[in-house]
């Protein structure tokens, strides 16, 4: 009867480490799913960080590419107003000029009346 009730307590035992075995195997394999969609989760992450990496590559190089032409932009704009200011000098001078060339015309044209009479 000791010798059943050993059996007894040894099969109870075994039964609650069966338990507990397939309780850890469900648990790791639990894990192992945790961690195998982590790591895609991971692999994820660093092609959306790569992605980043070359856009704000690329954005940069087109900052700077947008940035001189907007100094050749402003340049050109510079030497425009430069040669508008000429035209608008020499606009002024050719009709004083004009002015003058009117007056010595009237003029002439008095002194031919005059000579007529």
């Amino acid at each position: 009867a000791e010798g059943e009730t050993h059996l007894e307590e040894l099969q109870l035992r075994e039964k609650s480490l069966n338990a507990d075995l397939e309780e850890a195997r469900s648990a790791l394999y639990s894990l192992l799913t945790d961690l195998s969609r982590m790591g895609s989760l991971q692999e994820e992450a660093q092609r959306r960080l790569q992605a980043l990496d070359e856009r704000v590559g690329r954005n940069r190089s087109e900052a700077v590419s947008v940035r001189e032409k907007y100094e050749e932009a402003q340049e050109l704009i510079a030497a425009l107003e430069s040669t508008l200011a000429g035209f608008r000098e020499r606009k002024a001078n050719l009709g004083e000029e004009r002015e003058q060339l009117g007056e010595a015309l009237a003029g002439l044209r008095r002194r031919i009346e005059e000579n007529e009479n």
